[in-house]
């Protein structure tokens, strides 16, 4: 629950949250248009509204983004590695290689730049999204997403699935020192089993949550629409949407002078 105390505390509180999203989506869309120093900078400009202007901890900024770009990495081999028989290696595609019985491994250069393209708007849209998840509370980004008339089937899928995430980290946390305390997760073999049966665990417990949280709802008069209350006044800050506003006039320059070749 620690990112959601951010989003509640952070020094950026008293702007409206619609004025949060849409700067986030506005830069998050320059980022998937843009080339790959635009997106560098993209990443620099909303980390430094991140962890300077709404007071974000560095070292919590820098542990979410490399948690995020663990799964980034984890998808680039896919586009490095090459596999194919040794006498059709293209020589000018391959950065370096090796030879296994009769097929050529090897990393290409069009996998390199590909690669390199995706880890830069990869660090763009996490920095936006970042941006957006600790400055925006989860209720008043549901305040926000209905008066867009986002269906209320997905609004409600979002605030359980985002209710759940929270509930059920906390559950695998407590059963995770349960079996450390009764001297689990010893050696490879036993730390297998005992994360097997923690999924188990966990599973059940979001099954029996899943349908408390259903029964209360009924009991209470549930509808089918989740109800979120303003109780803020919000108020809007000339300095930050001059930022803005240049800051994302500079980005739509600068892409516009590369595309142009200038």
């Amino acid at each position: 629950m620690q990112l959601d105390a951010y989003a509640y505390g952070n020094h950026l509180r008293m702007l409206p949250p619609a004025y949060k999203t849409g700067f986030a989506m506005g830069i998050l869309s320059i980022a998937f248009l843009s080339h790959v120093s635009v997106q560098l900078m993209i990443f620099g400009w909303m980390s430094i509204w991140i962890v300077r202007y709404a007071g974000i901890p560095s070292r919590l900024y820098i542990r979410l983004i490399g948690l995020a770009f663990v799964f980034v990495v984890l998808s680039l081999p896919a586009l490095l590695v090459e596999v194919t028989h040794d006498k059709y290696v293209p020589v000018t595609n391959v950065a370096c290689g090796f030879v296994v019985a009769d097929w050529y491994l090897y990393i290409s250069k069009n996998g390199l730049d590909q690669a390199g393209r995706l880890a830069a708007r990869a660090l763009a849209a996490i920095s936006c999204l970042y941006f957006l998840m600790l400055t925006v509370p989860f209720n008043e980004l549901l305040h926000v997403l209905r008066r867009l008339r986002i269906p209320e089937i997905i609004l409600e899928l979002m605030l359980v699935m985002y209710r759940f995430i929270f509930v059920l980290l906390d559950v695998a946390a407590n059963i995770r020192v349960a079996q450390l305390s009764r001297g689990g997760h010893n050696g490879f073999r036993n730390t297998m089993q005992d994360m097997g049966r923690l999924f188990v665990q966990v599973f059940a417990c979001a099954m029996e949550k899943q349908r408390k949280l259903a029964i209360g709802l009924a009991a209470r008069g549930f509808d089918g629409t989740i109800r979120v209350y303003q109780v803020r006044d919000y108020k809007m800050s000339s300095r930050y949407s001059a930022e803005a506003i240049i800051g994302i006039l500079v980005l739509i320059g600068m892409e516009w002078l590369i595309r142009s070749g200038l």
